[in-house]
């Protein structure tokens, strides 16, 4: 399944939209782990609705164990303020997509940012 079209929404700032239609891929289809992660991603973008961006991110990595997945629950909970779970969920992302270089060094921000006490 496609994103594009909804992800045109989301940069005309068309987020109730964008949200509705994803709501609708959800409903439509429970087992899709893809509108899970893709309103989790909205949410967290938009800064609105935090934690339920983290249980759409935890559905959609029960659902299937990707890397991006991952990604999404990792950002989730740190948004949260769950930063043990969110370098975890970022090691497992890294482990699933080992050349992908974004994920060591948000990994390594979120490490250095929880030394010096910042959230």
């Amino acid at each position: 399944m496609r994103f594009g079209c909804i992800r045109n929404l989301v940069q005309l700032n068309q987020f109730t939209d964008a949200e509705k239609v994803f709501q609708k891929i959800i409903a439509s289809d429970p087992n899709f782990f893809g509108g899970y992660r893709e309103l989790a991603q909205l949410y967290l973008r938009t800064e609105t609705k935090l934690p339920e961006a983290l249980k759409l991110a935890k559905t959609a990595v029960e659902l299937e164990e990707t890397a991006p997945n991952y990604f999404i629950l990792s950002w989730a909970y740190d948004r949260n303020g769950d930063v043990a779970n969110s370098l975890l969920a970022l090691k497992r992302a890294a482990e699933l997509d080992p050349d992908n270089l974004k994920y060591r060094q948000m990994y390594e921000q979120i490490q250095k940012r929880d030394s010096r006490g910042d959230s």
